[in-house]
């Protein structure tokens, strides 16, 4: 017989495998403000620190008309009253405006944080696989002596000279400190 705990851990298995399942066959669906995010990421344009509502639910439209226009579940385009209720209710981000007299709308600064949150990834850059890196140039010589600047090939050095190490003391470096240390230490009374 299996104890209670073994079965009810089995059926979680069995569950998790079966969700997992109709999310690649299309079944489950996402919450429309967690996509909302996503394809607000997607119609933002690089280096814009403002849009105006209008503009977003727009480009929204244009960009993905079977979610948020009218051929999308609602029947109806996106309204600006329901595009601010998402993001204020699933993510606390209420509108702007740039100045007095400006449109309404949504700062970059704002969605980004909670784009970072939900791991959607915020920066200008298009995502690419990383090339690797040739060095630049020769390989330094070996420096004759380590207080000498290193030069590339005998151009010009990399840094220009300074004073040598020998000139600063360090405590290793006087004559006599550890065993001074040490009879100090062992006079110390206990």
């Amino acid at each position: 017989m299996v104890p209670s705990a073994a079965k009810g851990l089995a059926n979680e298995g069995v569950q998790g495998r079966q969700i997992a399942s109709r999310a690649e066959d299309g079944l489950v669906r996402e919450a429309p403000a967690v996509i909302l995010l996503a394809q607000l990421r997607e119609i933002w344009p690089p280096g814009e620190p403002f849009m105006a509502t209008t503009d977003l639910i727009g480009r929204l439209i244009e960009r993905h008309p079977n979610v948020w226009g009218a051929e999308g579940p609602y029947g109806k385009d996106l309204t600006p009253q329901r595009f601010g209720r998402m993001l204020a209710r699933s993510y606390k981000i209420n509108f702007g405006r740039q100045t007095n007299t400006g449109p309404r709308g949504y700062a970059f600064a704002a969605l980004a944080s909670v784009m970072r949150r939900m791991r959607i990834d915020v920066s200008d850059k298009p995502a690419q696989a990383a090339e690797a890196a040739e060095p630049a140039g020769p390989e330094p010589d070996e420096p004759e002596e380590p207080d000498k600047p290193v030069s590339f090939g005998g151009g010009p050095t990399l840094f220009p000279a300074r004073t040598p190490a020998a000139t600063v003391a360090t405590p290793l470096d006087r004559p006599g400190l550890i065993s001074r240390c040490r009879a100090r230490h062992e006079q110390v009374p206990a």
